[in-house]
């Protein structure tokens, strides 16, 4: 799926204003210039300044796929702390993701952990594709928040292999709680992850090159608790 395509289905359904043409990059707005309406524009303008704009025009710029003012109109929805309203805030906070602010990311997550089962398919799926665009580029909240929850099998639904692989992937780049996270789930086994002392072994080892002292401190504590490793030695051809 295109960059494009994902973005238009981010924003379907979405009500336009008939006035509001736009000159969208597949990034989304990324300048007040490609923003054709001379009022929307300046409204852009004033935003980008720090100057407050009314909440339609907000909207409106949102709506458009402007990720900066998508990123406030989602700060504002989850500040009204209704419950109704945190859908369209996951909605906005996925858009400001895609379309390049990564500060968006960490919103996104916190949204996610709420109760998700009223959330519609589309924008839950818009949400993931924001979340695997960040993981894709090397974003350590990304993939760590996505792992979590495709282990946890919500709000995705079960995903155990990719939910491993990006847990293998930070913690390889020195992520101890992801390492030790790791060594557990192999500890410890579950339905759908048989038990493996050897992969266990070899994720709490990455622990103990983190900077992460309690990370490395339940590593150590974790390896004791595992049989040692035995060496197998050849006796072939040796007689007594």
């Amino acid at each position: 799926m295109t960059p494009k395509l994902t973005l238009a289905l981010l924003m379907m359904g979405l009500a336009l204003p008939a006035h509001a043409q736009v000159s969208m990059s597949e990034a989304g707005i990324q300048n007040s210039i490609e923003v054709y309406d001379p009022y929307l524009r300046q409204m852009r303008k004033d935003m980008v300044a720090g100057r407050r704009i009314p909440f339609d025009a907000l909207r409106a710029l949102a709506d458009l796929g402007d990720g900066l003012a998508a990123f406030k109109m989602g700060e504002y929805l989850v500040s009204t702390g209704k419950p109704a309203l945190q859908d369209d805030a996951l909605h906005y906070f996925s858009i400001a993701a895609y379309t390049g602010r990564d500060f968006a990311v960490s919103h996104l997550l916190r949204v996610l952990q709420g109760d998700q089962s009223e959330t519609s398919a589309t924008r839950l799926k818009g949400a993931e594709d924001a979340l695997r665009l960040w993981a894709r580029r090397g974003d350590a909240k990304a993939v760590a928040g996505l792992a979590e929850m495709y282990l946890a099998g919500a709000p995705f639904g079960p995903k155990t292999e990719e939910g491993l692989a990006l847990l293998e992937q930070v913690a390889t780049q020195g992520n101890g709680k992801a390492a030790v996270e790791l060594g557990m789930l192999y500890l410890k086994g579950r339905p759908d992850l048989p038990a493996d002392p050897k992969k266990a072994r070899a994720a709490l080892t990455l622990a103990l090159d983190s900077d992460d002292l309690a990370a490395r401190a339940m590593a150590e504590n974790l390896l004791r608790s595992l049989a040692p490793a035995t060496t197998t030695v050849s006796t072939a051809g040796v007689s007594e």
